[in-house]
């Protein structure tokens, strides 16, 4: 599935007119905000779509749900934009970024510079980039370039490899994916298989497969956040699961 999501993605790009518009948002910071304090922070997503189980939500309220993931007490916000499979706009991000001061990471299969304004205009202020779909050099200038805008970048891993690649480009960011995109299954013991690789200074995030308070509560004390799409999607109260994640 993850080439089919690339070959559409590569289409996108290619009519996707290059950026001649304003950057109107200061740029907040994602990573300040996720930073675990006294107890572990929640980065809620807004996903439509799940490649895996289809339709989360149809038409979905966006400024609704950023409201209620604020007030249920999240650090930040995860917005999906991949269109096709995903159900997401870059739209998104500037409704969320209108209703809510949360800091939004971008959540895309970023794999061109052409994409990159686009995202910072709308909105976003760190975006995701996906060692398994990039080659090391590729994500180094993705990465330079999205903090020459500004923003943060979140490097995603899913194995050691990878890890040894995030840290070989300064990654301040490290979102373990427990997901593996080539199968589409979940592993829970990627976390933990792979934190203690990780230098204290470089803020965690986890994510894929968390649907209860004990998933995360079992998570290392060295994992900074985690971010909950699926499963906060599902609920007709996020607020109050939120709440009750963090209570």
């Amino acid at each position: 599935m993850i080439n089919e999501i690339l070959e559409a993605k590569k289409r996108w790009i290619e009519g996707l007119p290059n950026f001649h518009g304003l950057f109107k948002y200061s740029i907040r910071n994602f990573q300040q905000a996720i930073q675990r304090q006294d107890k572990i922070s929640i980065i809620a997503e807004i996903k439509p779509t799940s490649p895996v189980l289809g339709v989360l939500q149809d038409k979905p309220n966006i400024g609704s749900i950023v409201n209620a993931y604020q007030k249920g007490g999240a650090k930040a916000l995860s917005i999906l934009t991949e269109e096709y499979y995903f159900g997401g706009t870059l739209k998104n991000i500037s409704i969320a970024r209108e209703s809510s001061n949360l800091p939004i990471l971008c959540k895309d299969f970023i794999i061109s510079s052409k994409q990159l304004p686009w995202i910072c205009a709308a909105g976003a202020d760190a975006c995701l980039l996906i060692l398994s779909i990039l080659e090391i050099e590729s994500a180094k200038i993705l990465k330079k370039e999205i903090e020459q805008l500004g923003m943060q970048a979140v490097v995603e891993i899913h194995t050691e490899k990878e890890l040894e690649s995030a840290l070989q480009m300064d990654s301040k960011i490290i979102l373990i994916n427990q997901r593996n995109l080539q199968t589409m299954t979940i592993d829970p013991n990627t976390t933990a298989n792979l934190i203690n690789k990780i230098n204290k200074n470089i803020t965690v995030i986890s994510a894929s497969g968390f649907n209860n308070k004990t998933s995360i509560l079992s998570l290392p004390k060295k994992v900074d956040a985690v971010l909950i799409g699926t499963f906060l999607m599902q609920q007709t109260d996020p607020e109050k699961i939120l709440f009750e994640i963090l209570s």
